[in-house]
């Protein structure tokens, strides 16, 4: 927008710090939305969610999903476009959010033309947002530009992996290749790689390995102290 000159001049004074989880709500072990808890340690309860996901969408496996805001920023051009490709190499396709028009119409229009492949839901809706982080197979976080971004986290929290964009906090939380799948080119071919990749390397296992990562507020909140304390110097 502008401040790329500016931000590049005052590089030496700029601070980049990670949001945070509140791990006690986003829970997969304790999580009232889901059918039943589930851990690292014990998984067996996700085929229970992903049973009820299934049954709540009528979407057969596998099931990407995106949940979040409907806005270019967020790259829904990309699904979009890559859409009729990954339904030809049977994806289906879970969409749940709010926001531009033209993009819910274009969602609407495509669940109308593939009823059998894709579910839009046009609304804010917590107990089926929970449900498709828990039973996808994987989540599309394909954003033009994400200065940290929380569904990567929170799908890595439920051991769904993603595949997203290489940029901003998207590239600083998501382990390519081995807790989800970065992709550098925005044009629908680099999404279409990148899901191809996810499964091609193993979703099950990268979904356990997103598990371990730690996204609560306590790495944030040390960050942000320290950076106080400089700043009081």
């Amino acid at each position: 927008m502008g401040l790329d000159g500016v931000l590049r001049r005052h590089a030496g004074k700029l601070v980049g710090i990670l949001n945070g989880l509140d791990t006690e709500v986003f829970d997969p072990g304790k999580d009232p939305y889901l059918p039943a808890p589930y851990t690292r340690e014990d998984p067996s309860g996700k085929a229970r969610a992903k049973e009820a996901f299934r049954e709540r969408t009528g979407l057969r496996p596998p099931v990407l999903a995106y949940v979040g805001r409907l806005d270019y920023q967020k790259g829904l051009d990309l699904v979009l476009k890559a859409l009729p490709r990954l339904l030809e190499m049977g994806f289906r396709l879970y969409v749940q959010g709010v926001g531009d028009e033209g993009l819910q119409e274009a969602f609407l229009r495509a669940e109308e033309e593939n009823p059998e492949g894709i579910r839009f839901l046009p609304a804010y809706d917590e107990a089926m947002a929970r449900l498709a982080y828990a039973g996808a197979e994987a989540v599309l976080v394909p954003s033009r530009f994400e200065p940290c971004g929380l569904v990567q986290m929170i799908a890595s929290r439920y051991g769904t992996p993603p595949v997203a964009r290489a940029v901003g906090g998207l590239k600083d939380t998501v382990e390519d290749g081995r807790t989800g799948v970065l992709f550098e080119t925005y044009h629908p071919e680099g999404l279409l790689y990148g899901v191809l990749r996810l499964f091609r390397l193993g979703v099950e296992e990268m979904g356990l390995r997103a598990m371990e990562k730690d996204f609560s507020w306590e790495g944030p909140a040390r960050a942000y102290r320290e950076v106080y304390r400089e700043a009081l110097g």
